[in-house]
């Protein structure tokens, strides 16, 4: 048994301002409000929660673990206990990381779309030419039956021409997407679409994906498409990171807050401070992508945080398993949700949209991944930074071992 008391608690929704937690093996037990006398049973490990904020393991709505265990690791230390793979291949590798998440509770466990959906000479195949392909809508259903077999729990439909980033590709058309979507939903696979221009997210939406990826930075999104959004019911992925990393915009400053970089190694530091340096970089501009994210919040579109985290050991990026939720979270609350909406959009948010009801709210019978921070996040969201304590069901994270590991 563990009791974490006299904490303030959000527990995913709510904040109490002092409460006690008890974890009673892989679970919550109990959550009592108030404040709470000190346990005296001899088998009860008591956490101190004063002056600190208990919050719902973290889940980053949009990452690439690329086989990556480091990364799970790393994800965890930074109180991300449950990551979404937006593409993992090839699917053995995605299977093996199921089964190791299954036994490592030091690891950030994930869901995976596995194989994206794109047509031939679509993205991704310009990286990674194996991948299979879907070229017409009568071939959804093979196709999509496939990825459901290979352990993809969710569908991932790219639309993409890659012109905004100097590349001329294939992509697929909306008779063949809707397809796609159709089959999806017909295995109860919540589908994503990966739509970085207006004219994509226009094509997602027609072919009635449930959750839009990426905000596009060429301009606002038209009044049109935000109510389309809200009448159809779209949840939004910014990743405003990705985006701010695909424009003049850095988030720099990032690798100098020490409560980021004792978590990282030396080259990840390195990535994050260089940015986009030597990279091409778009006529984008973040603040359209900001602007957007806010008129859809406003509008009632939910919104989730998510990074597109693709680093890898030998692949360096500035957005960092872990480290790019908690800049997330910052851009977030700067482009105008509040740090409770905030914290929302990375714990009970994603648990609802991709129905993890094991997870995302601090209740009895959830899984035990909390994250203790110092501070109090729900005014000041940079405060998710300051972690002291993760459990991954009821277990604990060893993050000073982690910590001396990767310095």
């Amino acid at each position: 048994m563990i009791a974490i008391q006299n904490v303030r608690l959000f527990d995913g929704e709510n904040i109490s301002k002092s409460a006690t937690v008890e974890v009673e093996g892989q679970h919550i037990a109990t959550v009592l409000s108030g404040e709470t006398p000190p346990r005296t049973d001899s088998g009860c490990q008591i956490v101190d929660g004063r002056n600190h904020t208990l919050l719902p393991g973290l889940i980053d709505a949009h990452t690439h673990v690329f086989g990556s265990v480091a990364n799970l690791r790393t994800a965890l230390a930074f109180g991300v206990t449950t990551e979404l793979d937006m593409f993992s291949f090839p699917p053995e590798l995605t299977s093996l990381l199921y089964e190791v998440v299954e036994e490592d509770d030091g690891l950030a466990d994930l869901l995976s779309a596995g194989s994206v959906v794109c047509k031939p000479g679509g993205h991704p195949t310009q990286l990674m030419t194996a991948l299979p392909t879907l070229s017409q809508p009568q071939e959804a259903e093979e196709f999509v039956a496939q990825r459901h077999k290979e352990g993809s729990r969710l569908l991932k439909l790219i639309f993409d021409n890659g012109r905004h980033a100097g590349f001329d590709l294939e992509m697929l058309d909306l008779d063949t997407a809707s397809a796609a979507v159709r089959a999806g939903h017909a295995r109860n696979m919540i589908c994503v679409a990966h739509a970085c221009d207006i004219a994509a997210v226009r094509m997602a939406l027609s072919a009635g994906v449930d959750a839009l990826t990426h905000v596009p930075v060429e301009g606002p999104l038209p009044e049109d498409v935000v109510r389309q959004c809200v009448q159809q019911g779209v949840t939004i992925i910014p990743t405003l990171t990705m985006m701010e990393m695909s424009t003049a915009d850095t988030g720099r400053a990032l690798a100098g807050d020490v409560l980021i970089s004792q978590n990282l190694s030396a080259d990840d530091v390195h990535a994050i401070r260089c940015g986009r340096e030597g990279l091409a970089v778009g006529s984008g501009d973040l603040r359209h992508a900001m602007a957007s994210t806010l008129r859809l919040h406003r509008a009632g579109v939910p919104v989730l945080a998510g990074t597109d985290a693709n680093n890898a050991p030998g692949r360096l990026s500035p957005v960092v398993h872990g480290a790019s939720l908690h800049r997330e979270l910052e851009l977030l609350v700067k482009a105008g949700l509040t740090p409770l909406e905030a914290l929302a959009s990375t714990t009970s948010g994603p648990a609802d949209l991709f129905n993890l009801t094991d997870r995302g709210r601090v209740e009895p019978g959830r899984n035990a991944d909390l994250v203790l921070v110092a501070g109090d996040p729900t005014t000041d969201i940079t405060a998710t930074r300051s972690i002291t304590r993760v459990w991954r069901r009821g277990t604990p994270f060893d993050l000073d071992g982690f910590r001396a590991s990767v310095t």
